[in-house]
């Protein structure tokens, strides 16, 4: 008896060109709503916590940007302390909003011969890389280090600092401030001008010998700063356009014309970064000028026996400032010749409506000592010292800044690669110049911290289950297909 074929050769074609043309109509669907997806791209975030949302101020210099823009991410890629994986989500938001954002990696660790061309390129410091973020577009290239990324608060109670026992606590990243504004540096024409005054004896700016200021003047052109001599009396006035006012180891006596125009200059709005020579006490006319700003400079030699390096002197006292936070973070402190102490005074600074605070201190064990014996005075003792002064009408801007330091060999060519002092001089200039007028409503994000919080007779009751009840289900399973297997294997 015979059946007739349940699958003719009529069906089979019908079939195959049933598949070809779901194949085909497949094809045809993914090309489509790929062609719609890269055309008109769609993110949606699904996440409570937008960590790396970028800011309309961000977005807006994105969406202007025409230059071609190498990002560079210097890093030891295992290090599991460092921020990799907030700079990574980060940058590639950048990239997404804008593809001539180009973003490589170069390990100093697994990678020896890229970090070697790396370094050798932007002149780091390579016998003792750290983790870094290089911008560069054209000629122009800024760097910025995991350091400055890490927004940190520390505890600046008055026993707490006196002791020694900062508490410190991470608060932000303030990733997309710095890279935008490097997006800025290297791409823009402007440059922030900084005056250095010349012709009292200070540091020559050109000199690389070891109390020269090269390297000092090399750090801040990395971060896209221009800096430039000028003498008080020969260039006159300081134009508007000067952003930064830097005084850098005076050995003679400012004139009664030149300390006059600093004074109109802070009175502006203008911004001093005023570093005194630890080795010349005799007065350079400017203490006087900072008594009015609420800074007393001491005419005394500060020693630290606990502290001491040598001849030099570790300072690893910091109060809570952005200038000293990263040194904070990084647990490096500052190698300084013997100081004069820069002690600020709330006495004077009340009456003028001035911040000032001391922002780097020795031990307990500090001793700032005078010719005069009954003027020594024993504690923690200020070395560097800020002052910040409320926008004034007169400016149409923010107010003044001040930064004293008394010391100015610690910037110099032979100190300012060791220790925190490299950093210290860019993060001391960078809150000094505040450009964040540029980059409006970038701020760093928040660290949200997550705790479980698990009572004593709960933690027990997980203990039990995790260490006994979960691993005796499992054993009892396994058993029983053992037995099982077993029974019918002898049935």
């Amino acid at each position: 008896m015979s059946f007739p074929p349940s699958f003719s050769v009529a069906k089979r074609r019908v079939a195959a060109a049933n598949m070809i043309l779901s194949l085909a109509a497949a094809v045809v669907i993914v090309g489509v709503l790929n062609y719609l997806a890269v055309r008109h791209p769609f993110r949606s975030k699904w996440s409570q916590y937008h960590h790396f949302t970028l800011s309309p101020s961000t977005e807006h210099i994105l969406k202007g940007l025409t230059n071609q823009v190498d990002v560079i991410v210097y890093a030891n890629q295992d290090d599991s302390t460092a921020l990799h994986t907030s700079i990574d989500s980060l940058l590639k938001e950048y990239a997404y909003h804008n593809p001539r954002i180009k973003v490589r990696y170069v390990d100093y660790v697994r990678n020896r011969l890229a970090a070697r061309k790396v370094s050798q390129t932007y002149d780091l410091a390579s016998q003792n890389p750290s983790d870094l973020v290089i911008f560069r577009s054209g000629e122009r290239h800024c760097i910025v280090t995991h350091q400055e990324l890490r927004d940190y608060q520390i505890s600046d109670r008055a026993n707490a600092l006196l002791q020694g026992q900062n508490e410190e606590r991470r608060v932000g990243f303030r990733g997309e401030l710095l890279f935008t504004f490097a997006l800025l540096k290297v791409t823009s024409g402007e440059t922030a001008s900084i005056a250095y005054v010349i012709g009292h004896g200070e540091h020559d700016l050109e000199s690389e010998g070891p109390q020269g200021y090269a390297e000092f003047r090399q750090a801040l052109e990395e971060k896209n700063f221009e800096v430039r001599p000028h003498h008080l009396i020969n260039n006159h006035l300081l134009s508007q356009e000067t952003s930064l006012l830097v005084i850098a180891g005076p050995r003679r006596r400012f004139l009664k014309e030149e300390v006059e125009a600093i004074d109109r200059f802070l009175q502006t709005g203008g911004r001093l970064l005023l570093l005194f020579n630890a080795h010349w006490t005799d007065s350079t006319g400017l203490e006087q000028l900072l008594l009015r700003w609420g800074v007393q400079v001491g005419r005394n030699m500060v020693k630290d026996v606990s502290q001491r390096l040598g001849n030099d002197l570790v300072i690893s006292q910091f109060g809570s400032h952005p200038a000293t936070i990263p040194l904070v973070n990084a647990r490096v402190g500052l190698l300084m010749s013997p100081p004069r102490s820069v002690d600020s005074s709330q006495t004077l600074a009340a009456g003028r409506k001035l911040t000032c605070q001391g922002i780097a201190y020795t031990s307990t064990n500090g001793i700032a000592q005078s010719d005069i014996p009954s003027f020594r005075r024993r504690g923690a003792i200020s070395v560097i010292t800020s002052v910040e002064a409320k926008a004034t009408r007169v400016s149409g801007s923010s107010g003044a800044r001040l930064l004293v330091a008394g010391d100015s060999f610690f910037l110099s060519n032979s100190r300012i690669r060791q220790y925190g002092n490299r950093n210290f001089a860019t993060l001391a200039v960078g809150w000094l110049t505040d450009q964040s007028h540029l980059i409006q409503g970038i701020g760093p994000q928040p660290m949200y911290e997550f705790q479980l919080t698990v009572p004593n007779r709960e933690f027990q009751r997980l203990s039990l289950l995790m260490l006994a009840v979960f691993p005796g289900i499992v054993f009892a399973l396994g058993l029983a297909v053992w037995l099982r297997r077993r029974t019918d294997k002898n049935s």
